[in-house]
């Protein structure tokens, strides 16, 4: 266990230093470990949001109502894509810029942007459940970004990319490694 989290701090550093050293503000970053990858069998995730400039967080708990759970908000004034969520079923919900070439616009009644964080947050009991929910409101408007989302519950963490339009793939982070998740898309391999 040691080892795991001394591999995590060394790449969190690295990751920082080289978000550090490009000279854009879209160098955020997420690590998740999967639960047997953790001393207590827990998925951990960690989120880095670097944003340039000076950043103030509003924390809200939005209580549970008959439409929705009850949830954490770490707001990110200013930002439409840079609000967490974690809602009372242990479900997490952070993203990543990623940059595509992917330029066609395919959009129904101005596509989805914040509502994707937002409808986790709100609405999913497990992250499962959050992914099929984000690739059903990718289907049904668009999306008008390039970002991939991270999503985490106590068992289990999905990775899901979206790209302008339509497009979307996901992937299981294997309970027993670690990804990071640069402002890149990771997923390379579709089951």
């Amino acid at each position: 266990m040691k080892r795991i989290l001394l591999g995590i701090a060394t790449i969190m550093v690295a990751m920082s230093t080289m978000a550090q050293q490009w000279d854009n503000e879209l160098n955020c970053f997420c690590v998740i470990a999967g639960r047997n990858a953790t001393a207590d069998g827990s998925v951990l995730m960690a989120h880095n949001e670097d944003d340039g400039g000076e950043q103030m967080l509003n924390l809200y708990v939005v209580p549970r109502t008959s439409e929705h759970n009850k949830y954490l908000w770490i707001e990110f004034p200013g930002s439409k894509v840079a609000d967490h969520f974690l809602n009372e079923y242990g479900v997490a919900c952070a993203s990543d810029n990623c940059i595509s070439r992917e330029d066609r616009e395919d959009f129904t009644d101005g596509g989805v942007l914040y509502e994707v964080r937002t409808l986790v947050g709100q609405k999913a009991r497990s992250a499962r459940e959050g992914v099929k929910l984000v690739g059903q409101l990718v289907e049904q408007r668009g999306y008008i970004g390039s970002r991939t989302y991270c999503i985490a519950d106590p068992n289990e963490a999905w990775l899901c990319s979206l790209v302008k339009g339509r497009h979307w793939v996901a992937q299981r982070v294997p309970d027993d490694k670690v990804a990071c998740i640069p402002n890149n898309y990771i997923i390379d391999e579709v089951n």
